[in-house]
């Protein structure tokens, strides 16, 4: 006796081996009965979330992402400390500081807009810099 097995894989019947037959329904069989247990639990999945442009298992809280709260007291004191340094710059070093970090503008982009040379700006946001880290470190 010759028996044949088929799975259907995009509604056509493919013909496989005994062994990979009872596999694949094996699993089948397992994710059904998976599925039937979370819904009878009131398990939620985060697939349910998914969208066209996310996948509801990106929503999902990772602890490698989450920072310990001693680096954010920390970050959050630094941003003070830098917006206090940025208040006491003068108007033309705030203004290059908010272009080139803040706006996301490069050197070579505000120099096609204010004809000043790159080399120029470059050392302008240096010596600006500069002056931050030392306002930062009084």
């Amino acid at each position: 006796m010759n028996t044949q097995f088929h799975i259907y894989i995009g509604g056509n019947p493919v013909e496989v081996s005994a062994e990979i037959y009872y596999t694949y329904h094996t699993m089948a069989r397992r994710e059904k009965y998976q599925y039937e247990r979370d819904n009878a639990n009131g398990t939620y999945l985060y697939s349910n979330l998914d969208t066209d442009e996310v996948l509801g298992e990106e929503m999902i809280p990772s602890s490698k992402i989450s920072k310990p709260v001693e680096h954010e007291v920390f970050e959050k004191f630094t941003i003070e400390q830098l917006y206090t340094a940025i208040g006491k710059l003068d108007e033309r070093e705030r203004d290059l500081i908010a272009t080139l970090y803040f706006e996301g503008k490069s050197q070579s982009q505000l120099s096609r807009e204010t004809g000043i040379p790159q080399q120029t700006i470059s050392y302008q946001s240096d010596k600006v810099l500069k002056k931050l880290r030392s306002l930062m470190d009084e």
